[in-house]
């Protein structure tokens, strides 16, 4: 029926089986791009629908219905006894911690707790975006590991290259929001530290629109920031790569380890350097002992640290040019939605 070899599942014949990414949250692109350009590429055929109404199920195809935890059971109840139907739940988070990590409620947390885990015993499959994520499951819950797989969140394309790297900037990025735990305090006083020991450095802030006023008034003490909005995600690659490095923070949480965070993939993409927090998803294992990865081990940033960071952004800007060809042989080599994804496939039943 297929044939196999080790990256990719191609279709033998067309019709035989329909994916369906089903996700009322717009579709997300981030989340959706890579499957959809996957199975371009394979010949598999696909739909993506917001609306349960436009479901339509072939009484000669098998189908599968990718789905998250909030649409999972209006599908299940719709499709449980059509044999011709398996229900992949994508897993994006880990719903009940990351509920208790904004509202503290211990009740909610239950509930949700029952929810998630009916949720991953009635699907016929389920994907997470970490190893970590795979393992919390399996721990919490008493699963077994053979119906769930990891797919990491990956670059809606690969095809961005920056050659010419001779106009980047002596300047430190962050791409983001402000929500706690992307620890915007611990930002604010690393730039301001840096802002002191280096006056040459510059820094870049890069957020939605509507948070742009309130990064101005936190960040207000540094003279030498800029903050800037992009809608469009290539024109936003394009402007931060001109930076030095990128920069990413979070929390010791189980939330924060369990995920898998585009950030990350953005200043891979722009073929950035990254100063790095620990507990980021399954990245610091990824990508560990990498030239271009600054690991922080403390989160106390005292005059020493801030010191360590300013060298390293130093050492970033004269090693550009090889830490950014680094970046980019690594970025193809190892970070392949393509073999991720036909690893998941080559474990369905397709019969």
């Amino acid at each position: 029926m297929f044939l196999r070899n080790n990256n990719t599942v191609t279709l033998k014949k067309w019709g035989i089986i329909m994916i369906i990414l089903y996700y009322k949250d717009h579709l997300n692109d981030r989340q959706n791009k890579p499957f959809i350009d996957y199975f371009e590429k394979n010949n598999i055929e696909y739909k993506t629908v917001s609306n349960l109404h436009d479901i339509k199920i072939k009484k000669n195809q098998k189908t599968y219905i990718l789905v998250g935890i909030l649409d999972f059971f209006e599908v299940y109840l719709k499709y449980f006894f059509n044999k011709k139907v398996d229900i992949i739940y994508r897993a994006r988070g880990i719903v009940p911690e990351e509920s208790f990590y904004r509202n503290n409620s211990y009740i909610k947390f239950l509930i949700l707790s029952l929810v998630e885990f009916i949720v991953l015993i009635l699907s016929d499959l389920v994907i997470t975006v970490s190893l970590n994520q795979k393992n919390h499951y399996v721990k919490k819950y008493k699963l077994k590991t053979d119906k769930i797989f990891v797919l990491h969140n990956y670059l809606m394309n690969y095809k961005t290259n920056f050659n010419d790297s001779s106009n980047r900037k002596l300047e430190i990025v962050y791409v983001g929001g402000l929500a706690k735990w992307q620890k915007i305090d611990d930002l604010k006083s690393i730039f301001e530290k840096l802002s002191i020991v280096n006056e040459q450095l510059e820094f870049l802030i890069c957020a939605k629109q509507k948070n742009i006023l309130e990064f101005k008034k936190k960040f207000k003490k540094i003279d030498n920031i800029k903050f800037e909005s992009y809608s469009d995600y290539n024109a936003l690659m394009e402007r931060i790569s001109k930076s030095t490095v990128g920069i990413i923070l979070r929390d010791n949480s189980k939330v924060n380890k369990c995920s898998s965070p585009f950030k990350i993939i953005d200043y891979i993409n722009a073929q950035l350097p990254i100063i790095m927090t620990q507990n980021i998803g399954d990245y610091n294992e990824i990508l560990k002992n990498q030239d271009f990865i600054f690991e922080l081990d403390k989160t106390i940033y005292t005059d020493a640290n801030i010191k360590k960071i300013e060298s390293y952004i130093l050492h970033a800007y004269s090693k550009k040019n090889k830490l950014k060809k680094n970046i980019r042989n690594f970025r193809v080599e190892k970070l392949d939605f393509a073999k991720e994804f036909s690893h998941i496939l080559k474990n369905i039943n397709f019969e």
